[in-house]
């Protein structure tokens, strides 16, 4: 359980992205000045050049061969410029289909660092699934925040409704360095704010006709969370396609290896746009379960083996009923990055190192 809070900022050194349009630093500096002048033009600048800037922050951000920090600034004007990788319904970006079918669930008892509250490990049934491949960015929930969701009651369950009036929660915890970082994970929300958004966005996805008859938008349960992580005992929905490691400690592998994650090891020292890791992407090519935020469930930490049925799926409880948030996160060591691991907090925890991303299938529980 991890009940405290770190500052989600992140170096912006946005001039020293050389290997981009060298006008693309000074204009989103200028994108903060006092005189509304200066900003409407340095707007008005970006949005003719970032067309032909965004596919090079592209390549830039992923780009093995360039230094961390450098494409962590090539993510960070990319998000500026605007990210088109962040395209589809509502800016979440592309989806990745999660078929239906068991897999191994929690850790093995020789695992290094296993945690008891991960064991015993277990085959578990999931229904199939489709999840984003990105976490919710602080643009796409930023919809969520202007089409006035903190504002509807008919959103809320009614104690987190309760506990956004008391405490006046109008936006994320970190919501005001949001500005600066689109493309980054949402950070400092509530799983009373996630669940929040995902009645939102099923009401957004329905009018689009988005969703398939008898989906909703939600969290993912725990299981499907881990299914995402580490793929079923087959991949495909055939079952015709063995997964090769389906007892794998990393989305990746086995082996923890340097920047495929943000991790502690990275010394990024914050969030970092989606997707700058596609080397640590699990079997169905879901990215960012290793690392950079924790993301809430909708499950509560009850003991395993896991049964979807047992009451651990319920989301009425309170404030201090505990809530499963999964992955690693950038301030915490590799350990925290296996698909094995557990983490839970209060549904009121809003620290800048958790998030969520969104899955579409039938109701949990």
């Amino acid at each position: 359980m991890i009940e405290h809070e770190t500052d989600p900022g992140v170096d912006t050194d946005e001039g020293a992205a050389s290997a981009e349009d060298p006008r693309l630093g000074p204009l989103v500096a200028a994108l903060g000045s006092d005189e509304p002048a200066e900003r409407r033009a340095a707007a008005e600048s970006l949005a003719e050049i970032g067309q032909a800037a965004a596919p090079r922050l592209c390549l830039a951000l992923v780009d093995p061969r360039l230094d961390l920090r450098h494409r962590l600034r090539a993510g960070n004007l990319l998000g500026r410029v605007g990210d088109p990788r962040l395209t589809g319904p509502e800016g979440l970006g592309p989806l990745a289909d999660v078929p239906a079918g068991p897999f191994l669930m929690g850790a093995t008892a020789g695992e290094p660092e296993a945690d008891t509250n991960a064991l015993p490990q277990h085959e578990v049934d999931v229904g199939a699934f489709r999840a984003t491949r990105f976490n919710v960015t602080n643009v796409a929930f930023g919809r969520f925040v202007a089409d006035g969701g903190y504002g509807r009651e008919d959103l809320w369950l009614p104690e987190g409704w309760a506990w956004r009036a008391a405490a006046s929660i109008v936006a994320p915890h970190y919501w005001p360095e949001a500005v600066d970082r689109p493309n980054h994970p949402v950070v400092g929300v509530s799983w009373f704010e996630a669940l929040a958004y995902c009645r939102w966005l099923t009401e957004r996805l329905e009018a689009a006709s988005e969703l398939q008859p008898g989906e909703v938008a939600r969290l993912p349960t725990e299981a499907e969370w881990e299914k995402a992580a580490r793929g079923g005992l087959t991949l495909d929905r055939r079952r015709a396609q063995p997964n090769p490691k389906p007892d794998r400690r990393h989305p990746w592998g086995d082996a923890f290896v340097a920047n495929t994650c943000n991790t502690a090891e990275a010394e990024l020292g914050g969030t970092s746009p989606v997707g700058m890791f596609p080397d640590g992407e699990s079997p169905y090519r879901v990215e960012g379960l290793g690392g950079n935020v924790m993301e809430w469930c909708s499950s509560r930490p009850t003991a395993y083996p896991y049964h979807a049925h047992d009451g651990r799926e319920d989301p009425a409880g309170g404030v201090r009923t505990y809530r499963i948030a999964r992955g690693g996160a950038f301030p915490f060591k590799a350990n925290s990055a296996r698909c094995a691991y557990r983490h839970w907090n209060h549904p009121d925890f809003r620290g800048g190192m958790i998030g969520f991303r969104v899955v579409r299938g039938r109701p949990a529980g």
